[in-house]
C-alpha cells in the first residue's frame, strides 16, 4: 500500500510540474490568435480612402474604444481586467496581418471579445478594417484628425438609465431593443413570499425598439401594458462633452408622444367637464406629450451624473388635477466593476397632488457595450416617464417597493 502511494504521489508531482512549467507555453498558444490561411485572400470592398476610414472612426467610437483605448493603442478603460489584453493597433504583429486574417477575426469574436459577424454587415466590418489598418500611418498628433478624440465617451451605456432618458444617442446605422419588466408591489414581510416578490401580482411591461437617424439622432417606438399606450419617442444630442472641458457637459433634448389605447372607464351618466360642459371622450383625450431637456457630465470612468428636467402634458386629467406636470430627475451611475455598475434615479415632481418622489435603483450586469440585464428596485410599477412622474408612487417609508428587470441590446 506505501509503495502504491508512493508512485501516486510522485505520479502527482509530475504532473503538476508538468502543468506549471507549460503554462506559460500554454497561455502564449492561446494569445497567438492566428486567422485561417485562405483569409490572406480576402479582398476588402471598401477603399482606404478618408470617407472608408471615417465610416470605421464611427463604429471605432461606439464599439472598441472602451478595451482598445481612444488611439487604438489597447489601453482602454476596460482593458486593465481583460485576459487576452487587447490588441495595439500600431504594434508590428497586427501591421503584418492581412485586412482579411483582421476582417475574419472582427467578424467571429475571441473570449471577451465580441464577434460582429451578427451585428455590422460586411461593409461595415471592411469598414472597421480600413481604420484600424490606417492608424499607424498616422502618429499620435494626428490621429484627432481621424477621428474624434476630444468627446468624452461611453457617459451612460445606452439611451435609458433605468426608466429616465440619458444623453446617449444611438451610433450610426444601429438600432437598440429594451424589455422593462415590473412586478407589483410587495413589502419585506411574510407577503413577499406569500406573492412570491410580487410576481404573482399583476406586473407591467414595456418593450421598445429605436433605431439611429444619424449619428446625433434616434426614433423609438414602444408599447406599454399599464393603459395600453403606444408610444413614439425621438432625442437629439445636442452638445458632447470634451475632455477639454471647453464643453463641460453633454446635452440632448427628447421628446414623446403617447397614445392611450385601453378601453375609457365608464362614467356616471351626464357627467361634465370642469366648466359643466357635456363630456365627451374623443380621440385627442388619449394623448399624452412628454419633453425633456438632459445635461449630464461623465466625472471620471467610475461616475456619471445627470440632471433632466421634464416637462409632461396630459389632454384629460381628473378635477383636481393639473394638466401639466414638472419634474427634475436626478440620477447616475456608479461603476463597480468593468461589467457592473449601480444605477439611481430620484425625481422631485412639481405641480402634482403626489407627495413622494419616484425613486429608483438598479444593479447593471454588462456583458458587453451591447447587451446588458438590469435588476430594478422602484418606488413605482409605472415605466413610462410620462406615468411614472404623475401616478401615485408606493409609500417605500413603510417598506414598500416593486421589484423587476430591464434587459437592453444593441445591434
Amino acid at each position: 500500500m506505501m509503495l502504491r502511494f508512493s508512485k501516486f504521489v510522485t505520479r502527482a508531482k509530475n504532473i503538476v510540474f508538468s502543468i506549471v512549467f507549460l503554462m506559460p507555453l500554454w497561455s502564449n498558444a492561446q494569445d497567438n490568435w492566428v486567422a485561417p490561411e485562405s483569409t490572406n485572400q480576402l479582398v476588402s470592398p471598401v477603399t482606404d480612402t478618408d470617407q472608408g476610414i471615417a465610416e470605421g472612426s464611427k463604429l471605432y467610437q461606439s464599439l472598441c474604444v472602451a478595451c482598445h483605448g481612444i488611439y487604438g493603442k489597447g489601453d482602454g478603460v476596460a482593458a486593465a481586467g481583460l485576459d487576452p489584453k487587447p490588441a495595439n493597433f500600431y504594434s508590428e504583429a497586427f501591421r503584418k496581418q492581412s485586412d482579411g486574417a483582421v476582417f475574419w477575426k472582427l467578424s467571429k469574436g475571441r473570449g471577451v471579445m465580441a464577434g460582429y459577424e451578427n451585428m455590422l454587415n460586411e461593409k461595415d466590418r471592411w469598414a472597421l478594417v480600413a481604420y484600424l489598418k490606417s492608424l499607424h500611418k498616422t502618429d499620435k498628433k494626428d490621429s484627432p484628425k481621424k477621428i474624434d478624440n476630444n468627446s468624452v465617451k461611453g457617459t451612460f451605456l445606452f439611451t435609458q438609465l433605468i426608466n429616465t432618458q440619458t444623453v446617449q444617442v444611438l451610433p450610426q446605422k444601429s438600432a437598440e431593443f429594451t424589455i422593462q419588466h415590473r412586478f407589483g408591489p410587495t413589502t419585506l414581510n411574510k407577503r413577499f413570499i406569500n406573492q412570491f416578490m410580487g410576481m404573482d401580482l399583476s406586473s407591467n411591461i414595456r418593450i421598445a425598439f429605436a433605431m439611429a437617424l444619424n449619428e446625433n439622432m434616434y426614433m423609438e417606438l414602444g408599447r406599454t401594458k399599464f393603459g395600453k399606450v403606444y408610444d413614439v419617442g425621438i432625442k437629439y444630442l445636442w452638445l458632447r462633452q470634451t475632455l477639454d472641458t471647453k464643453t463641460p457637459f453633454s446635452l440632448a433634448v427628447y421628446s414623446n408622444l403617447g397614445v392611450m389605447t385601453a378601453k375609457f372607464p365608464s362614467l356616471v351618466e351626464g357627467s361634465t367637464f370642469e366648466d359643466g360642459s357635456n363630456f365627451d371622450y374623443i380621440f385627442s383625450h388619449r394623448l399624452t406629450y412628454n419633453f425633456q431637456l438632459i445635461m449630464a457630465r461623465k466625472f471620471s470612468d467610475i461616475f456619471s451624473f445627470q440632471l433632466s428636467p421634464v416637462f409632461i402634458w396630459r389632454n384629460l386629467v381628473p378635477v383636481d388635477e393639473n394638466n401639466l406636470v414638472v419634474a427634475i430627475p436626478i440620477s447616475g451611475r456608479f461603476k463597480l466593476s468593468t461589467k457592473t455598475a449601480l444605477l439611481f434615479e430620484v425625481a422631485p415632481v412639481f405641480n402634482t397632488a403626489n407627495e413622494r418622489l419616484p425613486l429608483s435603483l438598479s444593479y447593471e450586469i454588462a456583458s458587453s457595450s451591447a447587451h446588458a440585464f438590469q435588476i430594478v428596485l422602484s418606488s413605482t410599477d409605472q415605466i413610462l416617464e410620462s406615468a411614472v412622474y404623475t401616478q401615485p408612487t408606493y409609500d417605500y417609508t413603510k417598506g414598500q417597493f416593486v421589484l423587476g428587470f430591464n434587459i437592453k441590446r444593441l445591434f
